[in-house]
């Protein structure tokens, strides 16, 4: 959700992978969560529904689901001096969980870089491993200008890309639209930034976060915003997706 050395050699092939089964609706995960706890006993049935969910963007499914996950698997470490054995040890999708308690739950983005990477070295099932370690790499670095980002940052950056190019070479169904917007952001390139994360807004319908992150780039112009009349305002034209031959005036002194 974070000196980065590249999880994957450039020789490395992921292969294609095309989801062959349709994810839960809804209401199937609303009555998996009233079935019971999160147990040892139902964790392959709530690792499967995330599993099938993960690349479903229009499911509307609740926060809560995720948020017993990740609590489950950081408890799971927590008994065990910060490392998941058993059935969990060698499972890729508890150790993304894991880096998913870290990372959104208790703010850690060092372990949930160090649980991303465990996993993935484990094993990367249709890309997930990979690209939850994008997002902690992208999530880990602070937005500033681009002359005072560390070298261990722009290591990160560089990393990030990298994947995110993997895998969308390799993985047709995930939408990285919201990666490559804070990928560009994160690098102050407000205006490639907002073109993408209005695109994540659309594909990710039912995303208020995904809402809240457009809307704070969009803010964010007005640090950037120079233009002579407010006419040509090249970033605020195309945030509107209107034409600046239009006639009309800059879309940002619309509003």
């Amino acid at each position: 959700m974070i000196v980065a050395s590249f999880a994957l050699a450039a020789s490395t092939s992921m292969p294609v992978v095309v989801a062959d089964e349709s994810p839960p609706t809804k209401a199937e995960v609303i009555a998996l969560m009233e079935q019971g706890p999160l147990t040892q006993e139902t964790w392959p049935a709530w690792r499967d529904y995330y599993v099938r969910l993960f690349y479903a963007y229009e499911i509307d499914e609740s926060d809560e689901f995720y948020t017993r996950l990740y609590a489950f698997l950081g408890d799971q470490a927590d008994q065990n001096q910060g490392n998941l054995i058993g059935e969990f040890a060698d499972d890729p999708i508890a150790g993304i969980l894991l880096s998913r308690c870290y990372i959104d739950l208790r703010a850690d983005s060092e372990r949930a870089e160090e649980a991303c990477r465990n996993a993935l070295a484990i094993g990367d099932p249709s890309g997930m491993s990979t690209l939850m370690l994008v997002d902690v790499l992208l999530m880990s670095v602070r937005l500033h200008e681009p002359n005072e980002l560390t070298s261990e940052e722009i290591a990160k950056l560089q990393e990030a890309e990298k994947h995110l190019e993997l895998i969308e070479q390799t993985v047709p169904q995930a939408k990285l639209s919201i990666f490559y917007g804070l990928l560009a952001w994160n690098r102050n390139e407000i205006e490639s930034a907002v073109k993408f994360l209005k695109q994540a807004t659309i594909d990710h319908p039912n995303s208020s976060l995904t809402t809240f992150i457009y809307l704070s780039a969009w803010l964010d112009l007005k640090d950037t915003h120079e233009t002579d009349d407010g006419d040509n305002c090249t970033m605020c034209w195309a945030i509107s997706g209107q034409s600046k031959n239009s006639g009309n005036s800059c879309p940002r002194t619309l509003r």
